[in-house]
């Protein structure tokens, strides 16, 4: 089977890329997420590093997920975008006069894109969570209005049950030592490794953003 090209629109478009990007998609088997690869990920803001986080970001939050649902109707690709509702259960870090964040905030996030003869695929960036319902993250988030947004897909952290990296990345549910693994291949000084480390909590971004903002 060749490769067919094809387009990712993404739920974080306005906060993760430029613009839709068109690009000739890998191999890949017929289930489980279809990702989009790093090299076609053109993001709008850094959201890797602490610094990008303090220069950004609004809040940074612990993050319960607790429904999603489609936005919109599918496009002439079959993607169909999704939001989903979180609990903010602690805050850890804010912006001096950021704009107040809502105890439950709705996120725009990757979606679905819809498979002849029915059923979805997953939409998603490679080596990133997509933000699924049941599931805990760290998020570094941009209010906007009413609604609020990742940074970028760097800026969202895997928590479940209070262990960073253990949790949804790339649709599927991993533990901390595979998660780690994977943003060691990413990127350098990230804020993601950062907490990953063995005996961290997502108490310590504090001092970490509180020594990037200083």
């Amino acid at each position: 089977m060749q490769p067919a090209r094809t387009r990712f629109l993404l739920g974080l478009t306005s906060a993760a890329t430029v613009a839709v990007t068109a690009y000739a998609a890998l191999p890949s088997p017929d289930t489980g997420p279809r990702l989009l690869p790093r090299g076609a990920y053109d993001p709008v803001r850094a959201s890797a590093s602490a610094a990008d986080w303090a220069t950004h970001a609004d809040h940074v939050v612990v993050l319960d997920v607790t429904h999603e649902e489609p936005r919109g109707g599918p496009d002439a690709f079959g993607y169909r975008g999704r939001s989903v509702t979180a609990r903010v259960a602690e805050g850890l870090w804010s912006r001096e006069a950021a704009p107040a964040l809502a105890a439950d905030v709705t996120l725009r996030v990757d979606g679905w894109y819809e498979a002849d003869g029915g059923g979805r695929r997953e939409a998603g960036v490679e080596a990133a969570s997509r933000i699924e319902p049941g599931h805990r993250y760290v998020v570094a988030l941009v209010v906007e209005g009413r609604t609020a947004e990742p940074v970028g897909v760097d800026a969202v952290v895997p928590c479940d049950g209070g262990t960073v990296g253990a949790g949804e990345f790339e649709g599927r549910t991993v533990a901390p030592d595979v998660y780690r693994d994977a943003v060691e291949r990413t990127a350098e000084d990230t804020v993601a490794e950062f907490l990953s480390t063995p005996g961290r909590t997502a108490r310590d971004v504090r001092r970490l953003l509180t020594a990037a903002s200083g």
